[in-house]
């Protein structure tokens, strides 16, 4: 992932733990403006640092505009 723009979210799933909702997954099929398509899996997105954290939360809201 480079930048949010270059890319959508065409699916989200998360999965958080039985016993703990910190146990929090999210898998995200995602596709290019050039048309390849992809599937990108994140752990607790709270525990992700940096510029692929940044990039997934401005594709997430980008997602809830439209």
């Amino acid at each position: 992932l480079a930048h949010a723009d270059q890319y959508r979210i065409d699916y989200l799933f998360r999965y958080e733990g039985a016993s703990d909702p910190d146990d929090e997954s999210s898998v995200y099929g995602i596709s290019k403006n050039s048309g390849q398509k992809g599937v990108f899996v994140a752990g607790n997105l709270s525990l992700i640092e940096g510029k692929k954290r940044d990039i997934l939360l401005q594709m997430e809201l980008k997602e809830r505009e439209r």
